[in-house]
């Protein structure tokens, strides 16, 4: 086709008409794709697409050009039909050493501050030879999905491939041409239905679930219920702390269902160091000596109250020598501004945005000495394994399904008081005012911080290398 290119936008519209009007229709290639680059500046770029009279202009111009010579041609139309059912499906070639062709779905939520964990698990199974293919059930159009990029390109998004009710046929599609042999969802599936019709349709799959977390809405025995964890449709449960795995077996129909399968982490544990920590600071603008506590992720409606009583006991001038950072997604960060008159912010709080793709995470929690988990899941988040692997001690408040993790020796677990948050803020200061004296205390939490992180989250951890290996005809 002899084409003459052109700027400004929608130059795809006048090339397809280009190709029409001599004949040449487009064909529907039958396969679900998509790899997309979006500039920030589309707006300067493409002028015929988001200027108003330029995009009615250049739709004349179209007119002017093709309307006379596609309306003496016909459309195939069959042609248009045939994306809807794909047959014929091709084998693809996958990367992997000709271990398992594994598909994961992962109902990913960045904002549950758990995309570190997440890539390490793929990571894990890839170093283990197998072949990943990943289906994504929806992804926040300011979060970047290239972070899985270097473990696989086979990466779908299925909202941006079709509508809801069309899913099936996405992941239908890719265990067949993928010659997917096990199906592993990270964290719950979007759609409660999804493992079951899997399991069904392709009853000869193994399936398995990871949770790092655990809903708190759903009591146990409504999520087995609701999710289908009791029955034929999931093989094996990988919980990913030991506690999680307790909550879940208190109901006796999983019991020898649930495995540890620890949080690895690729990073190596590296001996705790107060002078980079200082450095940090410094860097920061914080004094070496000023206690500081750090906090990155989601805010749940429970805490609104406890944070504001905080708040106002750190506006006394007993407390002024601790400094609480609390990096926090958009919507809480503009509740928490929205409370909160700027007069009555004080000066030893600060309230940061946090990123999706969370890249100064580690920076965030090396300038800290503690670490403060509010999450509202009970599990597992990339922060509270960080801060363990960097020898940093964890307060936390309200989350029942770490346990195992934050102990005496690691920290301090506070119950959730919903009715007495004046009691919440007490309890809390009064732990990092004693923390803050003792530096005894917390040379021994950062040790032990460093012990757990190199015994539960190494990547060789023999529960990690078990659960691979299950087999789903295994018993109990």
């Amino acid at each position: 086709i002899q084409y003459e290119n052109i700027k400004g936008g929608m130059e795809d519209w006048d090339f397809w008409l280009h190709a029409a009007s001599i004949g040449l229709w487009g064909y529907t290639i039958p396969e679900f794709l998509y790899w997309y680059r979006e500039r920030n500046n589309r707006s300067i770029d493409w002028p015929d697409i988001f200027d108003a009279g330029k995009r009615q202009a250049f739709i004349g111009r179209l007119h002017e050009k093709y309307a006379k010579k596609v309306a003496s041609l016909s459309f195939n139309t069959s042609l248009s039909k045939e994306r809807h059912q794909i047959t014929n499906i091709q084998q693809a070639n996958l990367s992997g050493s000709g271990g398992e062709h594994i598909l994961f779905l992962l109902n990913y939520q960045p904002e549950d501050n758990q995309q570190l964990i997440t890539c390490d698990y793929l990571r894990f199974y890839q170093s283990q030879g197998a072949s990943i293919t990943i289906l994504i059930h929806h992804l926040e159009s300011n979060h970047y999905d290239g972070d899985f990029s270097g473990i696989t390109d086979d990466v779908f998004i299925a909202d941006h491939l079709c509508a809801v009710q069309n899913r099936q046929s996405i992941w239908q599609y890719l265990i067949t041409s993928r010659n997917i042999q096990r199906v592993i969802a990270i964290n719950l599936p979007a759609d409660p239905e999804d493992l079951p019709l899997i399991k069904s349709a392709f009853p000869h799959l193994q399936a398995d679930l990871i949770l790092l977390s655990l809903p708190k809405q759903f009591s146990v025995d409504n999520l087995i219920q609701r999710y289908h964890l009791d029955t034929a449709y999931i093989d094996h449960i990988g919980a990913g702390a030991q506690e999680i795995r307790f909550i879940l077996e208190t109901n006796a129909a999983l019991y020898g269902k649930v495995y540890f399968m620890p949080p690895i982490s690729q990073q190596p544990v590296q001996p705790f160091s107060l002078r980079q920590v200082q450095q940090q600071k410094n860097e920061w603008g914080i004094n070496s000596g000023t206690f500081t506590i750090s906090f990155t992720g989601r805010i749940g409606n429970e805490h609104f109250k406890w944070l504001r009583a905080l708040i106002s006991k750190l506006k006394t001038n007993e407390h002024n020598h601790f400094l609480f950072i609390l990096r926090v997604w958009e919507r809480e960060l503009k509740l928490l501004r929205e409370s909160i008159t700027p007069h009555e912010l004080p000066g030893n709080l600060r309230l940061l945005p946090v990123n999706p793709q969370q890249p100064e995470l580690q920076k965030a929690l090396t300038i800290a000495d503690c670490y403060l988990d509010i999450s509202a899941l009970n599990g597992l988040n990339d922060a509270l394994r960080e801060a363990l692997r960097l020898g940093i001690p964890v307060l936390s408040i309200g989350n029942e399904g770490i346990k195992d993790l934050i102990d005496p020796q690691t920290g301090s677990r506070f119950r959730l008081h919903y009715k007495d948050p004046e009691k919440q803020a007490a309890d809390l200061i009064a732990t990092i005012t004693e923390l803050a004296k003792n530096t005894t205390k917390m040379n021994r939490l950062r040790n032990s911080c460093l012990q757990k992180a190199t015994a539960v989250l190494a990547p060789t951890h023999p529960s990690a290398v078990q659960f691979y290996r299950l087999e789903k005809n295994v018993p109990a």
